[in-house]
């Protein structure tokens, strides 16, 4: 029985990942025709895309209040860990330590600010590049970024790559190669046409 609930619960949460990717693929069509339409702002789209989805978080509320609790409960650290060795060698490391030394912060709070540091950084990128590229092209530069994420976790942190992540991630390298290539034709097609046109309209009026 406790197999058939894992089972269950498995290609339960396939199904809810195939969906998702469905709609992300939507998603960026419809913000390119969205900028298309009304101009690429892409940071009115990111502010939107967030802020309209803050009231969903009311239905997690008592997840999030024990989430909270259990940041609150993580060690305190002082802020002098986190500089980097070179400030600590400099003139000023006794005055910088020292300002440091004052503030002190819970650990878990601390990797989450980075965390949510390093996600806006992502997120704006992700939005940026949808305002100057396809939707395709934008899907193909994530699907390289999660193949990256792969290797990372395989190469640096010794997790196990099994033959349908390999698979998956050859496939998606050598699919994303094909269409730069195939792009990169079009694009010299249509930069030598633009030329042909200007010389034809030269040579008209000498």
């Amino acid at each position: 029985e406790t197999d058939d609930i894992s089972t269950r619960d498995y290609f339960f949460g396939i199904t809810l990942l195939s969906i998702a990717l469905v709609l992300s693929c939507f998603m960026g069509i419809y913000q390119e025709l969205t900028y298309k339409k009304y101009g690429s702002n892409w940071r009115e789209g990111l502010f939107y895309t967030h802020c309209l989805g803050l009231p969903l978080f009311l239905v997690f509320y008592s997840d999030i209040c024990d989430q909270v609790q259990i940041l609150n409960s993580s060690p305190v650290m002082s802020l002098t860990k986190v500089l980097p060795d070179a400030i600590r060698k400099t003139v000023l490391a006794d005055l910088v330590l020292s300002l440091f030394n004052v503030f002190r912060i819970r650990t878990a709070w601390l990797y989450l600010f980075f965390n949510v540091l390093t996600q806006y950084v992502c997120i704006s990128g992700v939005h940026r590049l949808n305002s100057r590229v396809t939707a395709l092209t934008l899907n193909l530069v994530l699907n390289i970024r999660k193949f990256t994420s792969l290797c990372i976790s395989v190469l640096y942190f010794d997790n196990d790559l099994t033959l349908g992540m390999a698979v998956g991630g050859v496939l998606v390298f050598v699919g994303t190669f094909l269409y730069s290539l195939g792009s990169a034709k079009e694009a010299d097609k249509g930069s030598s046409e633009l030329i042909d046109r200007e010389r034809e309209k030269t040579t008209k009026l000498e």
